[in-house]
Order: structure tokens, then C-alpha cells, then sequence
């Protein structure tokens, strides 16, 4: 009997069957994905294609930051900046619906409080949201006295929607 042999078998065998496994997984993740994208506002219930809301992201790069952005686009057309100039620039080019501004470093407060004041200027029916650890610091508070909403981090994708289904 050889068992170099056998074993050799048994491992091609054994690394096919992890391969298959591995695709299987991926494909029935893409499936749940495309699934939940139809499911999330893509369309009224005549068939007809429903306008998506636009969303502005403002943020440093950040696992945070992307968590928002991936959590948020397959129900809504999400576009995310860390330039506030840029960030400005969009806004008073484009029509949005909500922005979410981080009000935490690495994202400079500043830079959040200026686009906030610029975006207000622009659309005061924008609706804006600051996401923050502290939300009884002086910048947050004097924001939310000109309309911003405060949410708490951390922050869920299911709280996202709550928010913007209210």
C-alpha cells in the first residue's frame, strides 16, 4: 500500500472541495447583495424605477467613513469627500438630500462647521446630520441649534435607515 500516495489523494480531493465551498459562498453572497439592492427603494411598486435620494458623505478616510458609504448605497446614491472645498463645491452644484458630516478627528470640526454653514446657505432644507462621540461639545451643540441632527457614535446601518425613513 502507499500511503504518500493515498495522502497526496486525499489532499487534492480535500483542497477541490474547499475551492467549490469557497466559490459557492462567494456566489450566494453576490446573489444576497443583488437581492437586498432590489429589495432597498429600486423600484415603485408599478415597476417603474424610483428617482434615489441623493447623500453626501463628509469625512477623512476612515473604516467608519466606509461603513457609512457601503451601508447607505445600494438605497441611495451616495458620494463621499474628505475635501471640504470639493465637498462645498458638490453641494452647490448638485441637489442633495441628507449629508452626514463626522464631527470626530481625524475629520478637522472646522472643516465639517464650514460646509455645514455653506450647504445651509445654499438649501436650508437639506438635512444634516453629525455624527459624533461627544454630542454636547460647543461645535456640535451650536450646529444643532442651526438645524443639524446629532447621532451618536457608534452608529449601525439599521440607525441609518431609521433615520432617514423618519
Amino acid at each position: 500500500m502507499n500511503f504518500e500516495h493515498n495522502r497526496k489523494t486525499i489532499l487534492e480531493e480535500l483542497n477541490k472541495r474547499k475551492r467549490a465551498h469557497v466559490i459557492k459562498r462567494k456566489v450566494n453572497s453576490a446573489k444576497q447583495r443583488l437581492m437586498g439592492e432590489r429589495q432597498h427603494d429600486s423600484s415603485n411598486t408599478d415597476g417603474t424605477e424610483k428617482k434615489r435620494k441623493k447623500i453626501m458623505v463628509f469625512g477623512k478616510k476612515s473604516y467608519f467613513i466606509r461603513g457609512i458609504v457601503e451601508g447607505l448605497k445600494n438605497s441611495y446614491d451616495v458620494i463621499s469627500f474628505e475635501d471640504h472645498e470639493k465637498a462645498c463645491d458638490f453641494c452647490i452644484n448638485n441637489s442633495i438630500s441628507y449629508i452626514f458630516l463626522d464631527m470626530d478627528a481625524p475629520t478637522d470640526w472646522k472643516e465639517s462647521t464650514d460646509l455645514f454653514t455653506t450647504t445651509k446657505m445654499i438649501n436650508n432644507n437639506v438635512e444634516m446630520y453629525l455624527m459624533t462621540m461627544d454630542e454636547y461639545s460647543t461645535p456640535v451643540q451650536t450646529l444643532v441649534e442651526k438645524g443639524g441632527i446629532v447621532m451618536k457614535k457608534p452608529i449601525s446601518v439599521d440607525e441609518l435607515y431609521n433615520y432617514l425613513s423618519e
